[in-house]
């Protein structure tokens, strides 16, 4: 049962249940999660610091590049790479204005 329950967690997604495709997501509910999930192996000190709203939001553009055009983050899909749900996250927040 354990051991079921590790391995559901680590291939679930972030995506809230309430979410819907195309909705505006923000950064501290949606993002965030997702980002401490995926990205802050790395992203963890300044100047990547993906905690912060002001640095993700400064680099936003480098960010859904890498994220949805590229598919290139995290490199070498580190632990189990991100998911494409989660990718639609960050394009959906990034085209509906990358609130906080």
């Amino acid at each position: 049962m354990l051991i079921r329950l590790i391995i559901l967690s680590l291939f679930s997604s972030c995506y809230p249940l309430d979410y819907k495709i195309g909705q505006s997501p923000s950064y501290k509910t949606d993002l965030l999660p997702i980002i401490k999930k995926r990205c802050v192996m790395c992203h963890n000190t300044y100047p990547l610091n993906w905690l912060e709203y002001a640095i993700v939001f400064k680099n936003k553009k480098k960010i859904y590049t890498r994220v949805v055009i590229q598919k290139n983050m995290p490199p070498f899909k580190i632990g189990i790479g991100i998911q494409e749900d989660e990718i639609q996250m960050f394009k959906d927040w990034y085209m509906n204005g990358a609130k906080e």
